[in-house]
């Protein structure tokens, strides 16, 4: 409320000292924003039919331009944007035509930027640029600190700290260059001085509360001088925002003084009975919580939730203040009570899906966004006092409530993440932990209920709310960690770091005690350019992952339509584990299994020696595979024995570990009775019938050998990711991508196979094998062959990739593992014969960043990948057996992956030479 009525005297001051000296058209301008921001709108209309009379045969003049204006004004207080923007484009269009008042001109511009924002269109920014040119050209120092003092709003809603500060810190400026001595008992300039303050103090509050309380106190002495109704308005602003601030940093006898000053001054414009006294209201709960007088917290909490409804306010701040009455409830010990206020706060805040996108960046802004963040993280904290809800097992009705407590902290996640009011790895700084940690406690509660219930719904509630989760991290992920490779990102964020530096070479603060005021003011100008411009960029690089978002959506499935499309003999196996416990779910086509098992202490060991046994052939690889059969097949095995299919869901480090090669208790590979497929959640699973059977191939062989120099977008990859160097993808004493003698043969046999199967094939080896050729035909075959080097960045995994011929051309010869969201493929299978092709950082619980994921997001049924150096021309006689089983017996891909591996079983290989490409996908 407070804001709306701040903006309206800031506008109608600002056109004020801007255009008192103007005729008939900019006194009626004047007088509508004046009504306008009053209330009085039909008295405005009236103000504007009548000057629209005076000119309505001189369309061209500059008073039709302010009827416009005036029209203008109206809609955007109606919140009709469009047509607000598209009347003050023509005021503005009409101003430039005939070259018309330029002040009235930089005005208009003006307040195109401020409606722009207003429907979150950053151009608007450009217009604030042209409109402070053309006040400086006029020295109207005035109009131009009015225009620093609305332009920040746009860096407050970027939470970009420097920018606010920087822009409300020169508006002050040249308010001061403006008024040099303050004349007080001028109410008009005692206002302004005011509102400067309190602009500069809500810049402040992004990074600093005690120079924001400063700013705030000096806002108020200053306003203190005038008597002026107007002051009122900015007198209750500057209260509410001491009192707001004062809360933040635990000073509540502070902020409830400030609160009470602040009603004493609102009863004078309105009347306790106004919807608006609902922000005082609400304060004043959570700071009578805070002081832990119960009563009074629950009264204005309560009075606010009605006021709220009665006047159709937004539901994210009912729910905010059913957040503090389950808060009120939880430390009178009513857990259920508890329990029942915080249902109804999910409930409001994903009904309308109002909560900002970053929760904890706006905290400091705006006291009404506090609640729900600090009940979502205190909710785990409460979760974890097992001697308040969990401390006796054998009482059913505790551990109920500890598991609708636990399991309400993952749904108010989930739900606000599938609804977009939330971004989940932005929530908080330790998100990742506390979901991880969240989750681990869920199950373990659930696991424990059932075995007292044999509540099958238990099960299914808790393996799709896990998987949902996941799921929903994994995208997040995808669009969170797949900008820094790609090209027209790169270009972005170059640009973006230009203008940093150019902003860092300036202490604008301190620039005032050393240089001359027009070198200032230069300096200023230059400054705000590139605060804009960087602003501008960050957009560009927000539509863009949005436009990625948009192309992973999905929606939670529930286990019904997941169980329908199982085969008979298909097991799924989803894992999960903290440092003793691991949670594992067995999922058929008719049932659902949870087994909860503690796990030794040298677990981890065992993982990271099964990678270390593997890759150098150790005899020691066999008693720890049976060892990790132990632990993670095992307790699944009655199971695993009707079922020849296997799906893993791994977790965490067991993404970095084959299966294949875990031996059971009579000594035989996994791989000898199961073929076995990877994915990355459940939620990714679709066992259905494929739609269409697209056997068309297309094999890659780039050429390395002739390549005379590494001109790879690689030369800048190099300097970031310093391990690159050392990797045998290049020979560094030749100063090119390292040869590959079996890779041309290995395609140009598979591509035999294919039109001996008379199937459509094609073949691209040496100098065809481009990047710009596989982007410009993948989405045409239905099995993608590309027999290269690959590369998986474990500090950079968005710089992973696979190599084509270099082409000197538009693309660089490298693909990304983040140009991947671009590509449309529709391919059923896509092998990466590459070296660690699948391999990939482990991040949470949403699993490996890695280049099979990245081409199942693009579209991808089905890809196979190495996990760590493979030999190639053992590369080469495996996928050649694969790709023959797959076409002569008509097996589906892991069936015959699992035979090539049998094959070269037999024939002697080790287990480092077949066991490292695994199959990701549904099959």
């Amino acid at each position: 409320m407070a804001a709306k009525y701040l903006i309206g005297i800031l506008l109608f001051t600002f056109a004020f000292t801007s255009l008192k000296a103007q005729k008939d058209g900019l006194s009626v301008y004047i007088e509508v924003l004046d009504l306008v921001s009053s209330g009085f709108i039909d008295e405005a209309n009236t103000l504007i039919d009548s000057l629209e009379k005076t000119c309505k045969n001189d369309t061209n003049s500059f008073n039709y331009a302010s009827v416009l204006a005036s029209k203008a004004k109206l809609l955007s207080e109606s919140g009709d944007y469009e047509k607000a923007i598209n009347y003050r484009s023509q005021s503005i269009e009409i101003m430039e035509k005939n070259n018309l008042d330029k002040r009235g001109l930089a005005i208009f511009y003006a307040d195109l930027g401020f409606l722009l924002r207003s429907k979150e269109d950053f151009s608007g920014l450009d217009y604030y640029l042209k409109a402070n040119q053309l006040f400086r050209k006029m020295k109207n120092w005035g109009d131009l600190a009015q225009s620093y003092n609305t332009i920040y709003p746009y860096f407050k809603d970027e939470i970009d700290a420097s920018g606010c500060v920087y822009f409300s810190q020169v508006a002050m400026y040249y308010f001061r260059k403006a008024n040099p001595k303050i004349d007080t008992t001028d109410a008009k300039t005692i206002i302004f001085k005011s509102s400067f303050e309190l602009a500069i103090g809500g810049a402040y509050r992004l990074i600093n509360g005690d120079s924001a309380i400063k700013y705030y106190y000096k806002a108020l002495e200053t306003i203190k001088q005038t008597n002026h109704p107007y002051a009122n308005d900015y007198r209750y602003s500057t209260l509410l925002s001491i009192a707001t601030l004062n809360f933040y940093q635990g000073n509540f006898e502070e902020s409830l003084k400030y609160l009470n000053l602040a009603q004493a001054v609102f009863v004078k414009m309105f009347s306790l009975e106004s919807p608006h006294f609902v922000t005082i209201q609400h304060i004043k709960g959570k700071v009578f919580q805070e002081l832990q007088q119960y009563d009074s917290a629950f009264f204005y909490t309560t009075e606010a939730i009605k006021k709220y409804e009665k006047i159709g306010q937004n539901s994210k701040w009912i729910s905010n203040c059913l957040c503090i009455l389950a808060d009120n409830e939880y430390d009178h010990g009513n857990f259920q009570k508890a329990l029942e206020w915080a249902h109804q706060a999910m409930f409001y805040n994903t009904k309308t899906g109002d909560l900002p996108k970053d929760l904890n960046a706006v905290l400091p802004l705006d006291s009404s966004y506090l609640s729900l963040d600090e009940y979502r993280q205190s909710l785990l904290l409460k979760a974890n006092i097992n001697d308040a809800l969990y401390h006796d097992k054998q009482d059913k009705e505790l551990l109920l409530q500890t598991y609708k407590l636990r399991k309400f902290f993952l749904e108010f996640i989930l739900d606000g993440y599938y609804k977009n009011t939330i971004s989940l790895n932005r929530m908080s700084k330790n998100f990742d932990e506390n979901v991880t940690e969240g989750i681990n406690l869920y199950l373990a509660t659930a696991y424990e209920l059932f075995t007292k219930t044999r509540d099958k719904q238990i099960l299914e509630e808790s393996f799709l709310l896990v998987s949902n989760l996941k799921a929903g991290l994994m995208q997040e992920q995808n669009k969170n960690g797949n900008s820094t490779s790609n090209a027209y990102l790169l270009n972005l964020n170059k640009e973006l770091t230009e203008q940093k530096k150019q902003i860092s070479n300036f202490d604008f603060i301190r620039l005032h005690e050393k240089i001359s005021t027009d070198s200032l003011e230069k300096i200023h100008d230059l400054l705000a350019e590139s605060y804009i411009k960087s602003l501008q960029i960050r957009h560009k690089i927000s539509d863009y992952e949005k436009q990625i978002e948009s192309k992973d959506s999905f929606n939670i499935f529930d286990f019904s339509q997941f169980a329908a499309t199982f085969e008979p003999n298909r097991l799924v196996v989803d894992y999960y584990y903290n440092d003793s416990t691991l949670f594992i779910f067995a999922i058929s086509a008719k049932e659902i299994h949870l087994v909860s098992q503690p796990l030794p202490d040298d677990f981890s060991q065992k993982i990271a020696l099964q990678k270390r046994y593997l890759k150098s052939g150790d005899p020691a690889l066999e008693s720890n595979s049976k060892d990790l059969y132990q632990i993670l097949l095992k307790p699944v095995s009655l199971l695993l024995e009707s079922k020849n299919q296997i799906t893993i869901i791994p977790y965490q480090d067991l993404f970095t570990i084959p299966y294949e090669v875990l031996i059971d208790e009579n000594g035989n590979y996994l791989i000898e009775k199961q073929s076995i497929t990877y994915n990355f959640s459940s939620r990714n699973l679709d066992f259905s019938p494929e739609k269409t059977k697209n056997h068309s191939f297309i094999g890659y062989a780039p050429n390395f050998k002739d390549e005379g120099s590494i001109d790879f977008a690689m030369r800048d990859i190099l300097l970031i990711d310093t391990n690159l160097r050392s990797a045998t993808v290049f020979d560094m004493n030749h100063n090119r991508v390292s040869a590959l003698p079996y890779a041309a043969s290995e395609v140009e046999e598979i591509h035999k196979l294919f039109i001996d199967n008379n199937f459509e094939s094609l073949l691209k080896t040496n100098s065809e094998a481009t990047e710009s050729h596989f982007k410009a035909n993948c989405d045409k075959f239905g099995i993608i062959h590309i027999a290269s080097h690959g590369y998986a960045s474990a500090q950079y995994p968005e710089l992973s990739g696979v190599f084509f011929t270099n082409e000197n051309g538009a693309e660089d010869g490298y693909l990304f593992l983040s140009e991947l969201q671009d590509l449309q493929l529709k391919a059923n299978l896509l092998v990466i014969s590459a070296c660690q092709s699948g391999k990939g950082t482990v991040s949470g619980i949403e699993g490996a960043i890695s280049l099979p994921r990245g081409f199942m997001i693009a579209g991808t049924q089905n890809v196979v990948a190495s996990l760590w150096k493979v030999h190639d021309e053992r590369t080469k006689d495996l996928m050649v057996l694969f790709y023959s089983y797959l076409l002569n017996d008509k097996l589906t891909f892991s069936e015959a992956l699992r035979h090539a591996k049998m094959e070269c079983i037999k024939e002697g290989f080790l287990p480092m030479d077949w066991s490292g490409f695994v199959i990701y996908g549904n099959n």
